[in-house]
């Protein structure tokens, strides 16, 4: 990958004492000037850029609230112009300060960061500022703001709590969506309480089974207060690392308790679309034969990023293996393989994972590494979330909002300075010394580029560094043997089972997409993931090259804040409103 350069961080004169700061009168002393610079006639830009640092580059991100778009800006000029246009669109007013808190981003950095609510002449609005002090005044580093309703189309939970009156499966809906997992229902649970009406189409026998078909041991690595569904938190005793079989249920239950209008054992097989009526007319064909046609105005996409298309690199002689080779879609447990030999090809989480249960379940396991690999400690990534993700944390929509208003090149920075601790370089230190090659840590480049590519260590690293997993590492494989696998200098390896932990197509939505709706739409899509120039992600929550399709998707907690994003796009095409983007 391409080495991340750190982007420069604000430098303070002397150290703040946080504790005996202002940060109330600090906050509303800067969303005056704001407010006021944003009234201004002939001197708006210079004025805006005035409330910015200097010494650094200065970052505005928004979403939606005055660009209808995802847009970063970066330099005084590039702001300056940005919010030139967006003014004259939107005429933001009516600042209102919601809190304020000084808080240590890194070793020596200190800032005020405030909440704030403002209405545009479209939207309910919402922004958080991180402040510093800057020749004796203070200015924003990082400017974040967000759109939280369309005026006059405001969400409303309550239409969660009520079923449909009529609850045959609909011919004709405002939104259908494909997919049922958490970006999918999450979606469909926005488009709901805005009033509009959803019908997801699931291939999988229930709500879930795209969960429930992975491997046993599969747990999620992030904790339980930040992987929740929108609207219905998690219980109590809900697990701090859930299963996969907690997230199967969770969702089928979210299903039903948002009242979710779901078509399951059923798949799109093509999609018309009439310009004039501007609508799509979609043939679902369900397990058993039956097919259907649903008339929608819009649809979205929620098939995964990962996990709709195996990525299987072709290996020549796999006819003349005598053992069996799968991929890791296909792997369920060790019990099969006690006292046998497994060959995992692959070192991400699911490689390592199956590495792990294959070696404590009593396989002979070497792993197979064909590239460096990010290794994170599950502590250290745990306090990073905690900031925000945790049980006396924010509301869940307050700390998604700020865990979003960071523009993701200065994460990227502070992610790379915070996850390197004395006991993970020790570790990486031991991993090298048994062969397994280790990447540069940059966390945020795996799960924006690659869609994954890295592992948080949940014990795999241990088992590597005591030899209990081998490993074979930076050497091709040529070709399977009747036994096993033969390999570029000439060694080979003898397996029982061979199993590609080799990820999947992180163009399978869009290839998805392009087969259903036509060459002729589907040439006009954009690819999908993957950071375009001002770092967002390319095609997913946003114009995706058709007015009236989407693509959602990403964890729980991404998909989570992104559905809404989504919805109040899919709202405003559906309303007549969404007419002037400041696109890049």
């Amino acid at each position: 990958m391409a080495r991340f350069t750190p982007v420069p961080l604000p430098v303070l004169a002397e150290p703040l004492d946080i504790a005996s700061l202002d940060t109330k009168s600090i906050s509303n002393d800067w969303l005056s000037r704001f407010s006021s610079a944003l009234k201004a006639d002939s001197e708006a830009e210079s004025s805006i850029s005035s409330l910015f640092v200097t010494t650094c580059d200065p970052w505005w991100k928004d979403h939606l609230a005055l660009t209808w778009a995802q847009r970063t800006a970066r330099s005084a000029p590039s702001i300056d112009q940005l919010f030139g246009k967006a003014i004259e669109l939107r005429h933001p007013v009516d600042f209102e300060l919601v809190f304020s808190t000084a808080m240590p981003m890194g070793p020596h950095l200190s800032i005020v960061q405030a909440m704030f609510t403002f209405m545009t002449n479209v939207a309910k609005c919402s922004g958080i500022v991180k402040l510093v002090p800057e020749d004796g005044m203070w200015k924003a580093w990082a400017l974040f703001t967000k759109m939280d309703d369309v005026t006059g189309y405001e969400r409303d939970l309550a239409r969660l709590d009520v079923p449909d009156k009529i609850t045959d499966v609909p011919t004709e809906v405002n939104v259908l969506i494909f997919g049922a997992g958490q970006a999918g229902l999450q979606v469909a649970a926005n488009l709901r309480a805005l009033g509009l009406s959803t019908l997801v189409v699931e291939r999988g026998a229930r709500v879930g089974d795209h969960w429930r078909g992975r491997y046993d041991s599969l747990r999620l690595h992030l904790s339980k207060f930040y992987s929740q569904l929108a609207y219905r938190p998690w219980p109590e005793d809900f697990p701090f690392y859930a299963s996969l079989y907690d997230i199967a249920d969770r969702l089928e239950d979210y299903s039903r308790t948002t009242h979710l209008n779901v078509l399951t054992s059923s798949r799109a097989m093509q999609a018309a679309y009439d310009e004039v009526a501007q609508k799509w007319s979609v043939d679902i064909m369900s397990h058993d034969g039956e097919l259907r046609t649903i008339e929608a105005g819009q649809v979205v996409f929620a098939t995964g990023v990962n996990g709709a298309i195996p990525s299987v690199p072709y290996i020549t002689g796999k006819e003349d293996y005598k053992g069996m080779a799968i991929h890791s879609s296909i792997y369920r447990d060790a019990s099969d393989w006690k006292g046998k030999r497994a060959i995992v090809i692959g070192t991400a989480s699911s490689g390592h994972d199956i590495a792990h249960d294959l070696c404590t379940g009593g396989a002979e396991v070497t792993l197979i590494q064909r590239t460096p690999t990010m290794v994170l400690a599950l502590e250290d990534v745990q306090a990073l979330y905690a900031r925000v993700f945790r049980a006396d944390g924010p509301p869940l929509e307050v700390a998604d909002i700020m865990w979003e208003s960071t523009p993701i090149p200065i994460s990227r920075t502070f992610s790379k300075m915070t996850l390197g601790s004395d006991a993970v370089l020790a570790k990486h230190e031991g991993l090298r010394k048994a062969g397994f090659m280790v990447a540069e840590t940059d966390p945020l480049h795996a799960v924006y580029n690659r869609g994954g590519g890295h592992y948080i260590d949940v014990g795999a690293s241990a088992l590597i560094i005591d030899g209990k997993i081998k490993m074979k590492a930076g050497v091709p494989i040529t070709s399977f043997t009747p036994t096993g696998l033969s390999f570029e200098d000439g060694t080979t390896l003898d397996a029982d089972v061979v199993v590609f932990a080799t990820g999947y197509n992180l163009q399978s939505m869009s290839e998805t997409a392009r087969q259903i709706v036509g060459e002729e739409i589907g040439r006009k899509l954009k690819d999908v993931w993957g950071l375009d120039g001002e770092s967002h992600l390319r095609g997913m929550h946003r114009n995706s090259g058709h007015p009236r399709l989407w693509y959602a998707g990403g964890d729980l907690g991404m998909s989570r804040y992104y559905a809404k994003i989504l919805a109040l796009q899919v709202l405003a095409t559906e309303k007549g409103l969404l007419t002037d983007r400041l696109e890049d």
